[in-house]
């Protein structure tokens, strides 16, 4: 529905899980449809925020112009939202369709004609699927193609009809599409093609004064009995999409979720089965797959466009006058209030998430139009304001995983079995685990799918503060165990957790039950004897201080005061065999309110081997820190990370030493509740990877990167809410 008014992992893992459409359980991608992100002003903010958001998909749209046929409107800040995008984790989705709705009729109705081929204007159709090939080659790590938008609406496709008042929107649209996926497929196998963009409704009424438009039901019929006709001409023998685009506005939205449409040739969220019906109707008995899960289904549907506006009133920046505050548009009253949107949208994410068919879900938009007669349906205002929806779109993802918490809901045409499943054999778990510690609970990660595998609650349910945690092999089975200590507000208490059998191996209070700033924990073998030792630092309000155990013994090893008996703001520790000795080193990072500083030890003892300041000395939030042979050259290197009070960055240092291997904003340049860091060998590479966690305001938003080249590998959302978390990764 853009500029209409109502009258509405990575892109090899979604191409993955759209190349296995036939299979009942691959899960739902969630993004939003945004042009805000090819804006340079905006883009710094848009894609950290879809990041934070856990939201993995961006559709953009470029439109074709017929006056300029080989121009790539606005490429240089398109290139650049594409490189951001990837930062933060984010697929772009390209948007291809002409800018003038009469290019491919000259604004004529066709005369009726039995030849598939006989509408429409073949030569522009062949300078506009050439010029999405030019468009593919332009952007070579964009594998993924809407192609045409709201054919069924005469602001996209006009006239609709021939001069017999038979719809030829269809014709005209399809042969535009087989022309555009044959091109598309040229330049690359790995593209995928999403076809027609259908608008949710239509008049069916070629004689209309205004709209003339066509229902998405008939369409799709008229469409199918089109490409029926062309493949009987041409012989063809491949389909004309790889999945189904829809836009399903409810409009007005003010219709009942569950109800949607009345008119059963319109569809909204709750009535997809009539566009899979009708597809199946219209394409059976030809090369395009359909939707469904009988033999020759598995056509996977993207919903690209679904939005519910609010009232954008106490809001700076919006500008004209809201078109749709009446009974017709629906943005009127509670249905025009920030919790029946966050309402509406968890509907539908946990009515599309158990269907099968629905592969993609993108919001309109992140952040509103700022032009009233536009869509306000995006998640934040325009000042940048969260909504509602914001919170409950990003909670749905982080506690469903985007997948279906209720019963799947398969379709196949009335009398028609399904097909038998083909049998996928499942991804074995990963041998390795991300660990997520907030709100005191352990949310253990698959570190190859990012399933959430359990939650433990090592304190006890009623325990919901903040925590620290780390892993290593305390018992000598070779599974890295679970040391995790209470945060802030609490008396200390640490326990250790066997990492198969998640018991309990020892608990511990290190410090006096005065002392309730909170802990920080780590594991190493700080001396020599090939199991780990506990390191316990206090947190802020008590004399900074490290104790280190033997956990077999439990006896004290060595008691550190690394700033000075004066100095209360807390410490971070870590472990890590920095200067390539027998034993490991002891690393303490400074806490709040002095200047950055990071002292190294030589294994339990109190011998200082080198210190360094890893930010300038007027940041006073602390740091966080973590060790792990990121470089591969058989020597552990130091990671430190920001706290609280300035934009989050990271930095890494070589071995024992202060070069400077690379420094890197965390998560976005407005971020600044800091991060934590953790690393471990989680792709089976030369060298550690590195997992980083947002502090208080991220989101619970997790990254994990290439020790070496620093790329993102992925990114995911650790638990709902958005409260300081802490991270452990082996």
């Amino acid at each position: 529905m853009r500029g209409a008014l109502p009258a509405l992992i990575s892109a090899a893992l979604i191409l993955a899980a759209l190349a296995s459409a036939g299979t009942a359980r691959a899960g739902l991608t969630v993004g939003v449809n945004d042009d805000a992100g090819q804006n340079p002003a905006t883009a710094g903010w848009f894609y950290p925020t879809l990041g934070a958001e856990g939201l993995t998909d961006d559709v953009l749209t470029l439109r074709w112009d017929d006056g300029s046929p080989t121009s790539i409107p606005n490429q240089a800040s398109l290139t650049t939202a594409i490189g951001l995008a990837a930062r933060n984790g984010v697929t772009v989705e390209l948007d291809l369709f002409p800018l003038h709705s009469q290019v491919f009729t000259g604004g004529s109705r066709c005369t009726p004609s039995s030849d598939p081929e006989g509408c429409g204007n073949t030569g522009e159709i062949e300078q506009f699927a050439a010029w999405t090939g030019q468009v593919a080659r332009s952007f070579p790590t964009v594998h993924a193609f809407v192609v045409m938008n709201e054919c069924n609406q005469p602001l996209f496709v006009n006239p609709q009809w021939d001069a017999s008042g038979q719809n030829q929107s269809a014709e005209i649209c399809g042969r535009a599409l087989v022309a555009a996926y044959d091109t598309l497929k040229a330049v690359s196998a790995q593209n995928f093609v999403w076809g027609v963009g259908l608008s949710p409704r239509g008049n069916d009424n070629p004689g209309a004064a205004s709209n003339s438009s066509t229902s998405p039901v008939k369409f799709l019929l008229d469409l199918g009995a089109w490409f029926h006709a062309y493949v009987a001409k041409t012989g063809r023998t491949t389909p004309l999409m790889d999945g189904l685009d829809f836009h399903p506005y409810p409009i007005p939205q003010s219709q009942p979720f569950a109800q949607g449409y009345q008119d059963v040739d319109d569809a909204s969220v709750s009535n997809l089965p009539r566009l899979y019906q009708a597809f199946y109707t219209g394409f059976g008995g030809t090369p395009q797959p359909t939707v469904g899960e009988q033999a020759g289904g598995g056509l996977p549907l993207s919903l690209n466009e679904v939005g519910v506006q609010t009232d954008s009133t106490g809001h700076a920046g919006y500008v004209g006058t809201e078109t749709s505050a009446n009974a017709a548009g629906g943005v009127i009253g509670q249905f025009a209030t920030e919790g029946y949107q966050a309402g509406w949208y968890l509907q539908m994410l946990n009515l599309v998430a158990c269907d099968p068919n629905v592969r993609v879900l993108n919001i309109f938009h992140l952040v509103d139009e700022a032009s009233l007669p536009g869509w306000q349906s995006g998640l934040y205002y325009v000042d940048r304001t969260p909504k509602q929806s914001a919170s409950a779109v990003h909670d749905w993802i982080a506690s469903t995983g985007e997948s279906c918490q209720g019963t799947l809901r398969p379709w196949t045409p009335p009398g028609i079995p399904a097909a038998p499943a083909a049998p996928t054999a499942p991804l074995p778990p990963s041998r390795t685990r991300i660990i997520a510690a907030v709100d005191g609970r352990l949310r253990i990660f698959d570190t190859v799918t990012h399933r959430l595998r359990r939650v433990l609650a090592p304190f006890g349910a009623a325990y919901t503060g903040p925590l620290s945690v780390a892993l290593g092999d305390v018992n000598g089975d070779g599974v890295p165990d679970i040391a995790v200590a209470k945060g802030a507000g609490s008396a200390p208490a640490v326990t250790l957790l066997n990492g198969k059998t998640d018991r309990m191996i020892w608990t511990s209070a290190p410090f006096p039950a005065s002392i309730t700033g909170g802990l920080s924990v780590a594991i190493g073998d700080l001396e020599g004897v090939g199991r780990a030792d506990l390191i316990v630092g206090t947190g802020a309000g008590a004399p900074a201080q490290v104790k280190v155990f033997n956990t077999k013994t439990h006896a004290l090893l060595e008691t550190l005061s690394p700033f000075g008996t004066s100095f209360r703001g807390g410490v971070s520790v870590t472990a890590g065999n920095l200067a390539g000795g027998d034993t490991g080193d002891l690393i303490v990072g400074s806490g709040s309110g002095m200047a950055p500083t990071v002292h190294v030890y030589s294994g339990f003892t109190a011998t200082l081997l080198e210190s360094l300041q890893p930010f300038p000395s007027s940041f006073r939030g602390g740091v966080s820190v973590a060790s792990g042979e990121l470089t591969g050259n058989g020597k552990a290197d130091l990671v430190v990370g920001t706290g609280p009070g300035s934009t989050a960055e990271v930095r890494i240092y070589a071995g024992l030493t202060r070069a400077r291997l690379w420094s890197s904003d965390a998560f976005a340049p407005t971020f600044t509740g800091g991060t934590a860091v953790a690393t471990a060998n989680l792709t089976q590479g030369a060298a550690a990877d590195l997992v980083l966690a947002t502090g208080a305001g991220g989101g619970c938003q997790l990254k994990v990167l290439d020790g070496r080249t620093h790329s993102l590998i992925a990114t995911f959302l650790g638990a709902p809410g958005s409260d300081v978390t802490a991270v452990a990764a082996g």
